[in-house]
């Protein structure tokens, strides 16, 4: 499981479980759809430098991203942990 930070501990919004990231919103929505499957709030967000963000979990304790994150990169080869944006 990667984090952003090792010294994230809390953050007001919670966190979230990040499977990926894609220039092209048409690949971001693919994930989106495959993680449907398993993750029902699955959902493609806008995130910096015209990246679309592919992210599933809503205001999770990091030990809780940390078990989803786990999940998920077991499922989808990738996870990392991040702040929920505001």
């Amino acid at each position: 499981v990667l984090f952003r930070s090792q010294l994230l501990t809390s953050t007001p919004g919670g966190f979230v479980v990040q499977a990926g990231a894609f220039s092209e919103k048409a690949r971001a929505e693919s994930l989106r759809e495959k993680m449907s499957h398993s993750y029902m709030d699955a959902r493609v967000i806008p995130g910096t430098n015209r990246l679309w963000r592919v992210v599933v979990g809503h205001q999770l304790t990091q030990d809780e991203a940390s078990a989803m994150a786990a999940k998920v990169r077991k499922e989808f080869g990738a996870s990392l942990v991040v702040p929920e944006a505001q």
